[in-house]
């Protein structure tokens, strides 16, 4: 019988129809939640593209499950699932709903992601991990091009830039889910950048020894913690500037989840 905690379920989508779209950048993604996750004493499953077969929403759906199932099987108490994929937030009437992108298309994260879940593993501990960008779509106050928090008063001079022109909209706190801890690579309204919430996720990991205790709260704090010092520089038709993001969390536990670190 299996000695490891529960159960972690890793999807990194790199194709798409649309080729513009591929992210064949994002292996660390992959490499880096997967070891974290053995670290803290789960099973893993890695869902990516190979021989051609692209990850469609079908394909999700269907891995999903089936680490749902296999949680069941083995009788776990703890789940977690890390997503890496393009992403956006969609006006629907007076809420912004997010959406994950697959190869064949998006797909609400409610529907596809939250509420099988909710529903198949309610009793069972849930971390979820989602790098995918939560730029608007509909462009109101140019929110879907509101890319990170300036990291200094030099980096846009006098002219606006997409991080700092007005807006107006409040910034949603991610959906939760009974039993569950999630955590989004950033801030509603803003672009998230490509395998920097994994690494920072591996790093928080592995600053702790074989046989220390983690409480996953204090981790993602620590994860948001380092993500201030993750300085990004970009250009556009503003000029040239530096700007920084942030991990988004929310959670509905009402005990505190610890794990142990491992030895691989």
């Amino acid at each position: 019988m299996s000695d490891s905690i529960g159960y972690a379920l890793i999807v990194n989508v790199k194709y798409f129809e649309d080729k513009d779209d591929n992210r064949e950048d994002t292996i660390d993604d992959q490499i880096n939640t997967v070891r974290a996750f053995k670290e803290l004493g789960f099973e893993t499953k890695l869902v990516t593209e190979d021989e051609d077969v692209n990850i469609t929403a079908s394909r999700f759906d269907s891995a999903l499950q089936e680490a749902i199932d296999c949680v069941r099987i083995r009788g776990y108490q703890h789940f977690a699932v890390f997503v890496s994929t393009h992403g956006e937030e969609t006006r629907v009437g007076d809420e912004y709903i997010h959406h994950l992108s697959f190869y064949d298309g998006d797909q609400p994260t409610k529907d596809i992601l939250l509420d099988p879940l909710n529903q198949q593993l309610r009793n069972v501990y849930k971390l979820i991990l989602i790098q995918a960008c939560r730029g608007r779509s509909d462009g109101e106050k140019y929110e879907d091009e509101d890319r990170g928090v300036p990291r200094d008063s030099n980096a846009c001079s006098s002219k606006p830039t997409p991080s700092t022109k007005e807006n107006n909209t409040a910034h949603h706190a991610p959906l939760c889910i009974p039993k569950s801890v999630i955590m989004f690579a950033s801030p509603s309204g803003k672009s998230a950048y490509q395998c920097i919430l994994s690494r920072l996720f591996l790093e928080s990991v592995q600053s702790h020894k074989p046989g220390d205790e983690v409480d996953v709260i204090d981790l993602l704090k620590e994860i948001n913690r380092q993500f201030v010092n993750e300085v990004i520089e970009l250009s556009d038709e503003y000029g040239d500037y530096r700007v920084c993001n942030i991990g988004s969390f929310n959670h509905s536990l009402a005990i505190r989840i610890k794990y142990t670190v491992r030895q691989l």
